[in-house]
């Protein structure tokens, strides 16, 4: 009975030495994570601005996110993707909703606010100035010179 209720014992302890571990769900309020989760190439099915599409026909946007660089690429008609503009992202996901900037090379920016959902993207922004910072603060009341962006994550 000892050796048999031992034997038991013991691989009830190493049962448990390959149980899973916890699943790391990460910290949604830390740009660096968020930034990470952004990495990769989607798919822009929505592009509006003032309730009118921004995409033409035939015409196909896909964005490619690496490290904090936005770049946006389009298509037209099936043909190859050519480079359309970059941004630096910055973020901050403390706020509500997220806020997003993208800055580029002009002196110009796009302010906005972000909701990332699994592996769709939510963006609303608004081009600002130095002399016009305002930001987009609700993706429900846009101003209309506010754009939408509707993002896809690509396999």
């Amino acid at each position: 009975m000892r050796p048999t209720l031992l034997l038991l014992v013991g691989l009830g302890g190493a049962s448990l030495g390959f149980a899973p571990a916890p699943v790391f769900r990460g910290n949604y309020r830390d740009p660096a994570f968020v930034l990470k989760q952004l990495r990769g190439t989607w798919a822009m099915p929505r592009y509006d601005r003032n309730g009118a599409t921004m995409i033409s026909m035939g015409e196909v946007y896909t964005v490619k996110i690496e490290k904090d660089l936005w770049t946006f690429y389009r298509s037209h008609n099936g043909g190859p993707l050519m480079k359309s503009s970059s941004y630096t992202l910055r973020l901050d996901p403390k706020t509500t909703p997220a806020e997003i900037d993208f800055i580029g090379s002009g002196t110009y920016r796009l302010l906005g606010v972000y909701e990332l959902k699994a592996d769709k993207l939510k963006i609303t922004f608004r081009i600002t100035t130095e002399m016009d910072k305002s930001r987009v603060r609700s993706f429900t009341k846009p101003d209309p010179s506010d754009y939408l962006l509707e993002l896809e994550r690509k396999p």
